[in-house]
């Protein structure tokens, strides 16, 4: 039934077998995390389905598989904003994230009817996600320089994640962004883009892993709670 599997590239193995360990460990692991942080869980459920649902397309059924990625911008942007919402002290912030929320998905839409159908790359849509989560993880370090002298960010669970994210989706600008150019103009370059973004999803996943098993002392603050 599975046999399909077989067929994946190693990057591509790698990377499924990455987000079901994540999985598995944020599972085990719910409880101890942060509030801000709990929404991981669903950011690694999302992108596991996604993938998988891509590569049956495309190895099962032949077809094209680029519309699962279409839905898959909003929905990773909505965690990761709420992820931003949660963490964020400030009134103010918190409702620009939220209100970023409906925007984006409004942008979306109108792409998709005027500049990037189903059967194209989203790259727009990518770009602009990057530009958002980009600006949210810089205002994030903007906010621990106001902390007082016994923050120590390196003991924050949340400022690793962060950084993971950060590089994510500055990789994500540059190769998702630019794909459907490299598609039109030079698909074995595009190819090879895509695959070297491998690296960012490992660098996202495996930190999220990594900082879910270890024990973190409680932050010198605390993050938003309802």
């Amino acid at each position: 039934m599975f046999n399909w599997l077989l067929q994946l590239s190693v990057a591509d193995q790698l990377y499924l077998s990455l987000l079901l360990t994540v999985l598995i460990i944020l599972l085990f692991r719910y409880r101890v995390l942060e509030y801000n942080l709990r929404p991981m869980l669903l950011l690694t459920a999302v992108h596991l389905l996604a993938e998988l649902t891509a590569d049956s397309l495309h190895y099962v059924y032949r077809q094209n598989n680029i519309i699962v990625y279409h839905f898959l911008a909003p929905i990773e942007y909505v965690i990761v904003a709420i992820i931003f919402y949660r963490t964020f002290g400030e009134a103010w912030l918190r409702k620009v994230v939220l209100w970023s929320i409906p925007a984006y998905i409004v942008v979306v839409l109108l792409l998709e009817l005027f500049w990037e159908p189903p059967n194209q790359n989203n790259s727009l849509a990518y770009l602009i996600e990057s530009l958002l989560i980009v600006y949210w993880c810089f205002s994030y370090f903007r906010n621990l320089l106001n902390r007082d002298g016994g923050y120590r960010p390196e003991k924050d669970r949340t400022f690793w994640f962060v950084i993971a994210l950060l590089f994510y989706f500055i990789g994500n600008f540059f190769i998702l962004g630019t794909m459907n150019y490299f598609v039109q103009n030079d698909r074995e370059l595009g190819a090879r883009l895509y695959y070297a973004g491998y690296a960012f999803y490992y660098l996202l996943y495996t930190t999220m892993g990594v900082i879910c098993l270890l024990r973190f002392p409680v932050p010198a603050y605390d993050h938003y709670d309802k």
